[in-house]
């Protein structure tokens, strides 16, 4: 994210996350590029949400916790199988293609990119970013879990702006043509995620190489972000 503008607290306490956690830092760590969102929900359904934690995506693509170093620690009670979920305010979200074990003491590594059948709803949902690498779709500038005019129109009225902007979709600190570019090329996509404000079908940010590792408490951690197709940092 370019100009220092990502703010201090995460951006997803509103519609569709409502993610009622304080997290915040005093100060930004210098690798961080963005917040994102991490689910675990027992089912498809967005009301099945076990557990929830926003936490940092770095500018060498991993995400971490609110240190810019640590594994992201989520609380999970009780220990089970869960369908793993991640959010970011402007890319469709993505979900496991299947319940991943979380157990204390054990780690589960999970690579979004390595095909499409990491995820749910296949490729109506992903994107490959080149042969053989898979991850998540830009410009959900309005979260609604899928790209259409109202993205565009978001971006159309705020183009030229230098901000912690939903319609900034490379994440470089202003609504430019390289961001309309992008809505171009994934304009029709959507999400079959379920997201929690709407009746309709949803689910990807472009993350790749996504590592689920349970401790005690169980951990989730090493998120590669993919940064091409326009996300360069």
């Amino acid at each position: 994210m370019g100009f220092g503008y990502v703010p201090l607290s995460h951006p997803y306490g509103g519609a569709p996350w409502y993610h009622s956690g304080t997290e915040s830092v005093t100060s930004m760590p210098s690798t961080i590029t963005d917040w994102i969102f991490l689910e675990l929900r027992g089912d498809i359904g967005a009301d099945t949400r076990v557990s929830g934690r926003a936490a940092f995506l770095k500018n060498d693509g991993t995400i971490v916790d609110l240190d810019g170093v640590s594994p992201v620690q989520i609380d999970v009670a009780p220990r089970g199988d869960y369908y793993l979920v991640v959010h970011h305010r402007n890319h469709l979200p993505i979900m496991s293609a299947n319940k991943i074990s979380i157990n204390p003491g054990s780690t589960v590594n999970y690579d979004f990119t390595t095909g499409i059948d990491k995820y749910y709803g296949a490729d109506y949902g992903a994107i490959e970013l080149e042969p053989g690498v898979w991850g998540m779709i830009a410009g959900d500038g309005n979260n609604d879990g899928g790209i259409y005019g109202e993205d565009y129109t978001l971006y159309k009225l705020n183009q030229g702006e230098e901000s912690y902007h939903p319609a900034d979709f490379n994440m470089d600190g202003g609504c430019y043509g390289e961001d309309y570019t992008i809505y171009k090329i994934n304009q029709g996509r959507e999400s079959l995620v379920f997201l929690p404000n709407s009746l309709v079908s949803k689910v990807p940010l472009k993350l790749s190489k996504q590592m689920v590792k349970d401790a005690i408490p169980p951990k989730i951690n090493d998120w590669n972000y993919d940064s091409r197709n326009g996300h360069k940092r």
